[in-house]
């Protein structure tokens, strides 16, 4: 019998793509337009007749939902272990939210993360995530993650606009 674990990284990338594959299929469900008709084109209904023949469907996507966006900052990585400052706003979404944050280094491995829920948390402020010396080194670090917006028992989930910053030698 073999076991699968998923690691954070992994489940990471895939919430990812699942964020991307519904925005496009948002945007392609936004410019299809279906023109159904059961008679020519050319041909026009009598003067005084209404004509029920024509059928328009348009499929809306997903305008104007949630968005979040991070921010890390620049500083030093002090000695030990510190806290580090990243900035985020939910837009767009109703209370109950998920924000996951996930701090990568320049190899791409994941150092720290940190959830926010909407119950608990403002849709705009400031958190931190925390980062030892000992376990990374100086250099460029990235933060991204996934915004699940509930209602009911759906969930839908958003990629998040993620930023890039560097810590130096302290």
């Amino acid at each position: 019998m073999t076991t699968s674990h998923r690691t954070p990284a992994r489940s990471l990338r895939s919430a990812r793509a699942r964020a991307t594959s519904l925005g496009v299929l948002a945007a392609t469900a936004t410019s299809l337009a279906l023109v159904t008709s059961t008679a020519p084109a050319s041909a026009a209904p009598a003067a005084g007749t209404r004509s029920n023949d024509v059928v328009v469907a348009l499929l809306g996507g997903d305008e104007g939902g949630p968005s979040a966006r991070v921010q890390g900052r620049d500083g030093r990585l002090g000695a030990g272990c510190q806290e580090y400052p990243v900035r985020y706003a939910v837009d767009g979404a109703e209370d109950d939210w998920l924000l996951e944050l996930v701090v990568s280094d320049r190899a791409g491995d994941e150092v720290a993360s940190v959830s926010l829920h909407g119950v608990g948390a403002a849709a705009k402020g400031r958190t931190e995530v925390t980062l030892c010396r000992a376990s990374v080194r100086a250099g460029r670090f990235s933060v991204e993650g996934v915004l699940t917006e509930r209602a009911g028992y759906e969930q839908v989930e958003h990629a998040v606009e993620g930023d890039t910053f560097w810590l130096k030698r302290g």
